[in-house]
């Protein structure tokens, strides 16, 4: 049986049987609610995984910087307000930026 699917993540296993496992990793950005990016969860005997999370949260929000001649979407640590991860660099201007969007 494949594990259930984690909102905001992605998953790989060591296989689907007893005593497998399968590690959740949340996707650049996210987080689960302790803060963790990645969890492991075992198989149990009856042919069922141990239950997951059901999502990974955001952990940044979306802003759109002006650097020097362009534009850069930036992820935004919500705890920390530090720039965590550039998402698009490669915006010469806000007008084709929304022209694309």
């Amino acid at each position: 049986m494949d594990p259930d699917e984690v909102e905001n993540a992605t998953y790989t296993t060591t296989g689907h049987f007893y005593n497998d496992t399968v590690t959740y990793e949340c996707i650049v950005g996210h987080e689960f609610t302790d803060g963790e990016s990645n969890k492991t969860f075992v198989c149990q005997g009856s042919e069922t995984w141990e239950t997951p999370p059901e999502y990974c949260r955001s952990m940044c929000s979306i802003v759109l910087l002006k650097n020097r001649t362009r534009y850069e979407l930036w992820c935004i640590h919500l705890k920390t307000n530090r720039k965590v991860t550039k998402i698009v660099k490669v915006l010469p201007s806000l007008e084709s930026y929304c022209v694309l969007n």
